[in-house]
Formats: C-alpha cells, sequence, structure tokens
C-alpha cells in the first residue's frame, strides 16, 4: 500500500513516474513483477 500512495504523491506533484518499470519479487508468486502497474499510470493520466 505505501508504495501505491507514496508514487501517486510523487505523480501528482512532479507529473512524471518514480517507480516506472522497477521490479520487485514476489516470495509468495516466486517471480518478479512490476511495483506499480501500468493501470495506476493510466488512471492517473500520465
Amino acid at each position: 500500500m505505501i508504495p501505491f500512495a507514496a508514487e501517486v504523491a510523487f505523480v501528482s506533484a512532479y507529473r512524471m513516474r518514480f517507480f516506472n518499470d522497477k521490479l520487485g519479487y514476489s516470495p509468495v508468486l516466486k517471480k518478479y513483477q512490476r511495483v506499480i502497474d501500468e493501470q495506476l499510470y493510466f488512471r492517473l493520466g500520465i
């Protein structure tokens, strides 16, 4: 939840992506996935 709130604040302030294509590892899924999904950026208009 924290990365999403931080990303929304950063995008609102600077109109650019902070996490963009950064990958994080999910031990539950045992694979790498994007920290922030592209849909969030689409909804924010970036």
